[in-house]
């Protein structure tokens, strides 16, 4: 079965986000052939992690409406993160490297990578990122799918779906 190591950000359109509607909508597509047993999702204490981070600036952070309770945020953050670890053919993968291996793998990956300047922006592999590549390559993942296209540089490395960048589609 095809393997896909889900980004955080990913996760977020597909679970929460209400910044753009079509990413979201193509996002909650792909998650919808993992619960049909046509892809195999696969996420990391990592991914929970910043799920967490985010679903807590993106909770809070909205100037339109009466921001909730820290309570309120907890209960939602739970709820989100129950339902993404209740989906049938969602893996929670853990790795069998100890942290001081992970840290340097994700290092050597960061200095093979340098980055890449486009339309005066530059853009380079985060040390969090460069740690799901190295993750999803242990979980022997087929792909990453992500809407940061910062991945582009790794699609070397491993496989790289970007959510809205023209070859992620509701289809896969």
């Amino acid at each position: 079965m095809y393997r896909i190591y889900l980004d955080t950000n990913f996760l977020i359109y597909a679970l929460y986000s209400k910044r753009d509607p079509g990413k979201s909508k193509m996002a909650r597509g792909i998650l919808k052939k993992i619960k049909l047993g046509i892809y195999r999702g696969v996420i990391s204490k990592l991914v929970l992690m910043e799920m967490t981070s985010a679903l807590r600036k993106a909770i809070f952070g909205n100037p339109e409406e009466e921001n909730p309770s820290l309570d309120d945020i907890q209960t939602i953050i739970e709820s989100i993160i129950l339902s993404l670890l209740t989906i049938k053919n969602i893996e929670l993968f853990e790795s069998k490297q100890v942290l001081p291996e992970l840290e340097l793998a994700a290092f050597l990956l960061m200095y093979k990578f340098p980055g890449e300047v486009r339309n005066n922006k530059y853009r380079f592999l985060h040390p969090l990122d460069a740690l799901h590549v190295i993750l999803a390559k242990e979980a022997k993942c087929d792909a990453i799918y992500t809407a940061d296209r910062a991945f582009n540089q790794v699609k070397s490395e491993i496989h790289i779906k970007l959510l809205g960048h023209g070859n992620i589609s509701s289809q896969g």
